[in-house]
């Protein structure tokens, strides 16, 4: 990816900065990790069973934890290592809801964990095509970043976008002991398991709802088990929920803290018709702060509707950058 600087008179090329180490890019992820991964930081340099985790995340929307590594080189196998780190979670399930309430001061429970949404992320400032091609199948569990520095302070952060070209389960299965139990615990959504939900009569707000956003630039669909993710480049757009006669999106507005200061300057929605409502849900932060983290929520059951939806997420998509 190339990038040039068009403030001055003279278009200059931005200039590609190595990170230092490891570390560099794990600080710069762990006091970002909302921004980066829309998770909740846990706890960083979690050691169990003899293995040190680089960072634990909780995924809210998805009620699961999430483990990150962060790598510089790429003399490692995605799967062997992603499969080994998931079984320890399987395996100490308690060891982690008792260290997110320590750290949060939260009162999480294992019935309120959907473990079959856990993940590893990998983080770095590249891949082999080896690592590339390993998550090219559906229900895998591993998720690969790019990250790079530039100078001015910008940085990218693309997500790898897979491919399936067939059911990693089936691939693997009698091969390794270890993947066979992970992979047989987790379930990765597909797109059509969240559309299957909608009603014969209600399809064709999806329909038309995607043939639109696609013709966007820099986007994603990303299927979870409750949404799928409108994405553009690493940045959520909305998420996108379905129901029998409906579909609900909802917008992220921004963070509030006690001392009413904000995580960032609030989002902003400009709506004529007045179909959004603000959400506010309550999060501990692992210093002990409780926020209100707000969104929009936006129902669509009526086509006639369409170009005002659009409208809204285009407000959305049009104040996001690609980096920080």
């Amino acid at each position: 990816m190339k990038l040039l600087n068009t403030k001055k008179k003279n278009i200059e090329n931005v200039d590609r900065k190595p990170f230092k180490n490891e570390r560099e890019i794990q600080t710069l992820v762990e006091n970002n990790m909302e921004e980066f991964l829309n998770l909740e930081f846990v706890c960083s340099e979690y050691s169990i069973d003899g293995f040190r985790l680089d960072s634990i995340g909780f995924d809210h929307e998805n009620k699961c934890f999430v483990i990150v590594e962060y790598k510089k080189g790429s003399s490692y196998s995605v799967v062997d290592q992603g499969s080994t780190y998931l079984s320890i979670m399987y395996d100490r399930l308690s060891d982690f809801i008792l260290e997110y309430n320590d750290r949060t001061g939260s009162n999480l429970k294992k019935k309120d964990v959907d473990f079959t949404q856990s993940r590893v992320v990998f983080i770095s400032t590249s891949f082999n095509s080896y690592q590339k091609n390993s998550i090219n199948f559906s229900n895998i569990p591993f998720e690969l970043y790019v990250i790079k520095k530039y100078s001015n302070d910008i940085v990218s952060f693309d997500k790898i976008i897979s491919t399936p070209k067939g059911d990693f389960r089936k691939l693997t299965k009698g091969k390794n002991k270890k993947v066979d139990s992970v992979i047989s615990k987790v379930k990765v959504f597909t797109e059509q398991d969240l559309v299957d939900k909608l009603s014969k009569n209600k399809e064709n707000l999806w329909t038309n709802l995607k043939d639109n956003l696609e013709n966007w630039e820099d986007i994603n669909f990303i299927p979870k088990k409750h949404y799928i993710g409108f994405w553009k480049d690493n940045k959520v757009v909305s998420y996108i929920h379905f129901k029998k006669g409906i579909i609900v999106i909802h917008i992220v507005r921004g963070n509030i803290y006690p001392d009413d200061t904000k995580s960032k300057p609030l989002f902003i929605l400009d709506d004529p018709k007045k179909l959004s409502k603000v959400i506010s849900r309550k999060f501990n932060r692992r210093d002990g702060i409780v926020y209100n983290h707000e969104y929009y929520k936006i129902p669509f059951s009526n086509i006639n509707d369409l170009d005002h939806i659009l409208l809204l997420i285009k407000q959305k998509y049009n104040s996001l950058w690609y980096s920080l």
